[in-house]
């Protein structure tokens, strides 16, 4: 044992678990995989559903309420850097001759970069492992659609 009280180590997986929610949530939706990933998240650590349902509607209102910016929200102004990696549904060079007509940039990962798209938003590929590095979001293709189509609407 490493030492800790059972009720810091409770309270340090409920923290996991708010942390999970808000992630779950930072793109305005929640999937029924995400929502079983949290399931098998809180059982292994030994939480209820009940406190996964906690945990959601706690980042669902802070995201209704702007205390945790969403993805739409946070990002893509004139010039910014999208970068794409992995496989697409949607040609890559389509998503760059796209972004590029609306005003934005595209290359590779830079501090600079605005977000990196990707197949699998959990990918530990060398992008997507620098870019967290930066603080850049990583976001899957259907997200980065949605985000995309906000900035079109500006």
């Amino acid at each position: 044992m490493i030492g800790l009280a059972p009720a810091r180590i409770e309270g340090l997986h409920r923290d996991h678990l708010d942390f999970l929610a808000e992630e779950a949530w930072s793109d305005g939706v929640l999937t029924d995989d995400e929502r079983s990933d949290l399931d098998r998240v809180a059982h292994a650590l030994r939480l209820s559903t009940d406190d996964v349902a906690d945990a959601l509607g706690r980042a669902e209102a802070g995201h209704r309420h702007g205390d945790h910016v969403s993805a739409a929200e946070a990002f893509l102004r004139l010039g910014d850097r999208v970068v794409f990696t992995g496989e697409m549904v949607r040609p890559r060079a389509d998503w760059v001759e796209r972004i590029v007509a609306a005003g934005l940039a595209s290359g590779g990962v830079t501090k600079s970069t605005r977000v990196l798209v990707t197949s699998d938003p959990d990918s530990m590929s060398g992008k997507a492992a620098k870019a967290r590095s930066y603080g850049v979001p990583v976001v899957d293709e259907a997200a980065f659609d949605r985000i995309f189509s906000d900035y079109l609407g500006r």
